[in-house]
């Protein structure tokens, strides 16, 4: 990403229409190629979004991983997300969690 991309980032970070846009600010740090830092400004903006949990750019998923430590974030593989799937017309004997899990890992 060049800086044109993270400007761009930065002024489409927006929650759900209905939450609202991040509301006090956020700094985004570059570590990496593809690897970011977000500085939310205010805890709640933070709370907000890892409650929220999906956050897409130009049609890309963005994965967030929560650091453990210091210098961690280039060691996280950034591989898992979780989403809802709606799957419609599925029997009823196949609505459980293993079946999902199936489905899932397909």
């Amino acid at each position: 990403m060049n800086s044109e991309d993270i400007a761009r980032l930065y002024a489409s970070m927006s929650l759900k229409d209905a939450e609202g846009p991040v509301k006090h600010g956020v700094e985004i740090e570059v570590v990496k190629v593809n690897i970011f830092i977000f500085h939310f400004k205010d805890q709640s903006d933070r709370r907000r979004v890892w409650a929220v949990g999906l956050w897409t750019f130009d049609d890309n998923l963005i994965v967030l991983e929560e650091p453990t430590g210091k210098g961690e974030v280039e060691k996280r593989a950034f591989n898992r997300v979780e989403f809802w799937v709606q799957i419609h017309h599925v029997p009823l004997l196949c609505l459980s969690k293993e079946v999902g899990r199936f489905l899932g890992s397909g």
